[in-house]
């Protein structure tokens, strides 16, 4: 199959997409010519598209057409057959099952290259997955990056990576995220540079698609730590607890991400002030961190109000029963008083937790230590690190999720040697890893066979990042909220720290634990470990 070059399309069939990241560019029609398809159209495709949308319970299409198009939904500037189907603005829960039908018959009948597409947008997420490290992209992309690289120079992108993404079927796809500069036009002539890259390497296989997106920063309760937050509305993860070899003996902080706990919670100016004892001693103000945040806290009382309240409305429908059936023959059994009193019980229990949270000391800690944020000059990654003092009666462990929070498919996959994180391990390409982030709690994910390059902190450019990628039975690895979340592998070891990762969530990216720990101990001056670490 050719090489197929994507604006904000994907598979060569249809236009799905988030809408953010359309990149509109013009269509062009033109003549069918002699490729023997019409009367087959006519005949038996036509048929076809109407019994798929009567199987899966949609209205009949308003029109179907048979056209030769070509433009920014049909892979750049080749013409190619295509069945355009009229959505009619429809709901886009049946449209994945009716155009599998369509693929498959057009397949059946020898035609594959024919593209299906729907007129009106019709919005579906599009999937990402890792590249094995054994797919022949990863041979070759030392070759191909240096020149789509020297492509990009010229135009503003965050981010080129290499990943396996569609809807129906995932090939492997060089995938460029557009900032906001460029045009649909230039997007696409470098789209079809890449392209003629990819054919000279041999590798006529690869798609290549650009769309807009941002990389932006995972800064919200979390098993491995805990929920914190700096200020009103800033909220994020609480990887774990650290030690320090300080000149008293071994001291515990616990550990998260400096953009989390900058100036109003985010990068002022491109930059976090740097703060600790190396700019002179203790901060000029103390930053006080919650756990949880404020902001997380008052998430959490909607919540437990918001179910005191449904409890109160059963129980009124109880009670409305009871007294009926006492007006009325007492037909109310005792087994529904039981039933009432119950409610009631648990209603008092709730009404008590919640005033007790609400009067809850969110307190945590005070930021200790939290450089500037910087590259690292061995590995070209972000180094993004904040050090907490922590109130001795808050400061906690770093006790790994139970084997029972991870899906029982993959349970397997997951197999920790103790209760807490034992040692420091090291990532490997293709191997699967574990996280538990204050927002998406515990997750899987696989380590991609190809580093990322991407913009997530303006004043560093690009930095070559690690990226964890979404797997079958866990849609989302990482979202917001889950900055400074421990990553670790199957067997419980500390491999990395989350601190990024892009806008759809499709992947975030991460710090190999080695690189944050040899930084936090060049600049504290005291060596960093795992609290009762074993031999590393």
């Amino acid at each position: 199959m050719a090489s197929k070059i994507t604006g904000y399309v994907g598979e060569d069939v249809w236009r799905l997409c988030e809408p953010a990241n359309v990149l509109e560019m013009p269509v062009e029609l033109g003549s069918l010519g002699s490729d023997g398809l019409r009367h087959t159209f006519d005949v038996q495709v036509l048929p076809v598209v109407y019994a798929a949308f009567k199987d899966n319970g949609m209205v009949k299409p308003k029109q179907v057409f048979y056209s030769n198009l070509r433009g920014q939904y049909r892979r750049t500037a080749k013409w190619h057959p295509t069945i355009e189907i009229d959505a009619d603005r429809q709901s886009m829960d049946g449209w994945p099952k009716v155009m599998e039908t369509v693929r498959a018959f057009l397949t059946e009948i020898d035609r594959p290259d024919i593209v299906v597409d729907i007129r009106d947008n019709v919005y579906l997420r599009r999937k990402t997955f890792a590249v094995d490290k054994s797919d022949s992209i990863c041979e070759k992309w030392p070759e191909i990056r240096p020149k789509v690289r020297k492509l990009l120079e010229k135009l503003d992108y965050n981010a080129l990576e290499v990943f396996r993404r569609g809807i129906f079927s995932f090939p492997i796809t060089i995938l460029i995220t557009a900032g906001k500069g460029g045009t649909a036009e230039e997007w696409q002539e470098l789209a079809e540079a890449v392209h003629e890259i990819c054919i000279q390497a041999q590798l006529e296989d690869v798609d290549v698609e650009v769309y807009r997106d941002e990389i932006i920063l995972y800064s919200d309760l979390v098993d491995l730590g805990a929920n914190i937050g700096y200020k009103d509305d800033s909220y994020g993860t609480l990887g774990g607890y650290i030690s320090l070899d300080t000149d008293t003996g071994k001291k515990i902080y616990g550990l998260t991400c400096a953009h989390m706990v900058g100036d109003d919670g985010g990068i002022p100016n491109g930059e976090i002030v740097p703060i600790g004892p190396e700019t002179g001693g203790a901060p000029r103000d103390p930053i006080p961190l919650d756990s949880p945040s404020k902001r997380n806290h008052q998430e959490l009382l909607k919540e437990m109000k918001a179910d005191i309240v449904e409890k109160q409305g059963r129980i009124e429908i109880l009670e409305k029963l009871e007294r009926r059936s006492d007006a009325s023959g007492n037909w109310f059994s005792e087994g529904a008083r039981e039933n009432l009193n119950e409610r009631r019980s648990q209603k008092t229990s709730k009404e008590v937790e919640y005033e007790n949270f609400k009067k809850r000391d969110l307190s945590y800690g005070n930021i200790f230590w939290a450089p500037e944020i910087h590259r690292s000059k061995s590995h070209g990654c972000v180094i993004d690190w904040a050090l907490i003092e922590v109130q001795p009666d808050r400061e906690g462990t770093n006790r790994l999720p139970p084997r029972e929070a991870i899906d029982s498919d993959v349970r397997k996959r997951y197999e920790p040697t103790g209760e807490t994180i034992p040692k420091r391990g090291s990532f490997v390409l293709d191997e699967m890893y574990f996280k538990s982030g204050a927002n998406t709690k515990v997750t899987m994910g696989r380590c991609n066979g190809i580093f990322s390059e991407a913009k997530a902190y303006p004043h560093l450019g690009e930095t070559k990042e690690m990226s964890i990628v979404r797997c079958k039975k866990y849609p989302i690895f990482a979202s917001p909220g889950d900055s400074g979340a421990f990553v670790v592998d199957k067997e419980g070891n500390l491999c990395g720290m989350i601190t990024s990762g892009s806008l759809d969530e499709s992947r975030c990216y991460v710090t190999p634990i080695e690189v944050v720990f040899a930084d936090i101990s060049k600049k504290t001056g005291m060596k960093a470990s795992l609290p009762d670490e074993r031999e590393y």
